[in-house]
């Protein structure tokens, strides 16, 4: 065992975790597994493999890599753009499901009318309708992260940061300072730095 009970339950001290004895034998027996996969990790011979400040390709792309390339192998660039269409195509198959579930309500909403269907029958679709219009709601936002995720990527030397409310939790004692200080570190880096927040 590379790591020692007393070793977990120092660091449960630290990160002030409370731990029950069984939970402090599971947490050492798993980190001496993460421990003993950093040391496989390490017999690897990577004096042929250049440093990477990322884990995404460099700017040169992945062309620059040809024996990293195999059919088999996705560059993170090509994995996120997977993501993205694939989060697209989720939202509009959730957007059909949307059409079918108003076509089903207008379709039990008659049949109600005409008595053929109970009440219950219409609050069934209305559910369903409900539950698809907040299914498409969950596949516009997971469009909208997996569109971001890709920007990340695709841009590794930003000319602009855009920071989404950066400073919002912090008391204007230290969101001045702060900011000053970031405007200095993007000036000396020759970067724009558009700092969003919401309207008091």
């Amino acid at each position: 065992m590379k790591i020692s009970r007393e070793d977990v339950i120092r660091v449960a001290e630290l990160a002030h975790l409370g731990l029950s004895p069984e939970e402090v034998e599971t947490y050492q027996h798993q980190l001496d597994a993460i421990l003993t996969y950093v040391d496989k990790l390490n017999e690897l011979d990577v004096t042929h493999v250049e440093p990477m400040a990322q884990v995404l390709y460099p700017a040169a792309g992945p062309e620059s890599h040809p024996e990293l390339r195999t059919t088999d192998f996705f560059t993170s660039h090509e994995a996120l753009l997977l993501g993205y269409e694939q989060a697209k195509q989720d939202l509009a198959l959730t957007q059909s499901m949307v059409k079918q579930a108003d076509e089903s309500l207008r379709v039990t909403q008659q049949k109600f009318d005409n008595g053929l269907a109970k009440h219950s029958d219409v609050l069934q679709a209305e559910l369903a309708l409900l539950r698809s219009q907040f299914a498409v709601t969950n596949k516009q936002v997971d469009v909208r992260i997996a569109a971001a995720d890709l920007a990340r990527a695709l841009a590794i030397r930003p000319q602009v940061l855009l920071l989404d409310e950066p400073l919002s939790a912090l008391d204007a004692r230290v969101r001045r300072p702060l900011r000053d200080a970031i405007g200095r570190r993007t000036a000396t880096r020759r970067r724009t730095a558009a700092a969003c927040r919401s309207p008091p």
